[in-house]
């Protein structure tokens, strides 16, 4: 059996799913507000890797963890199972656009982000990052349904789409509360953004004037000119990362 990728709390095999572990998980996994959440829903869960950080983070949340991959699920749920939150770890092959269930308090995804230039898909982890098969797009739009009202869709994508993805989602009822942009070396150029909304309940949707400009912007970089990590993503990500 393949090597496990090792974390403090957990460890996961990461080699038969379509998305195996990466940095813009563990980034996105790390920065959720999973507080006060009930009921969390993790949307192309892969190896289940973000299903399992909110575990570890929030203590009383049932997550939920959907891929349309086979092989991910079954990956996912033998990392579930290996893990000390089995209980409250749930994992399901169906696709977004299909799934009904009652409201969660919090969606997350690490979507897939080439838009173009994949006509053929032909591996599995090109197949998982075509947004022909999920797209933020598709998490606004279907993520209405499954959310609760207050409740709060997070994701990553790529810098270039902030600003179609963001007016997407104030376009359809959804409130922006952060925007943070992810350098990966000091002085470089942004190539990733979570974006983190909240659902406007239809009272207050009908009342406010929703603006582009109240919400949370920052930006985090993660490594300095000599490659080290900086402060910031050494507390960020210091309860998973076995280094940190």
């Amino acid at each position: 059996m393949n090597s496990k990728f090792h974390f403090k709390r957990f460890s996961v095999f990461h080699h038969e799913s379509s998305m195996p572990v990466g940095m813009d998980s563990i980034i996105l996994g790390s920065i959720a507000n999973v507080t006060e959440c009930a009921r969390i829903l993790d949307v192309g869960t892969g190896c289940g890797l973000l299903a399992l950080m909110c575990a570890q983070r929030n203590l009383m949340a049932v997550i939920d963890a959907i891929d349309i991959d086979k092989a991910s699920v079954e990956e996912a749920m033998l990392n579930f199972r290996n893990s000390e939150w089995s209980e409250r770890l749930n994992c399901k092959l169906i696709s977004f656009e299909k799934l009904n269930s009652s409201p969660y308090d919090l969606i997350i995804s690490n979507p897939p982000y080439f838009k173009v230039g994949v006509n053929n898909p032909s591996t599995q982890r090109e197949i998982a990052r075509h947004q022909s098969v999920l797209s933020p797009q598709a998490l606004l739009e279907k993520g209405l349904e499954l959310i609760k009202d207050n409740g709060k869709l997070i994701m990553i994508i790529p810098s270039s789409q902030n600003d179609s993805i963001i007016e997407k989602g104030i376009n359809n009822g959804w409130r922006m509360e952060r925007l943070i942009h992810i350098i990966h070396k000091k002085g470089k150029k942004e190539k990733r953004s979570i974006l983190e909304f909240r659902k406007v309940p239809s009272v207050e949707s009908e009342i406010s004037n929703i603006s582009y400009k109240k919400f949370e912007d920052y930006s985090l970089i993660l490594f300095d000119e000599n490659n080290n990590p900086s402060e910031e993503f050494l507390s960020l990500c210091n309860d998973f990362y076995l280094n940190f």
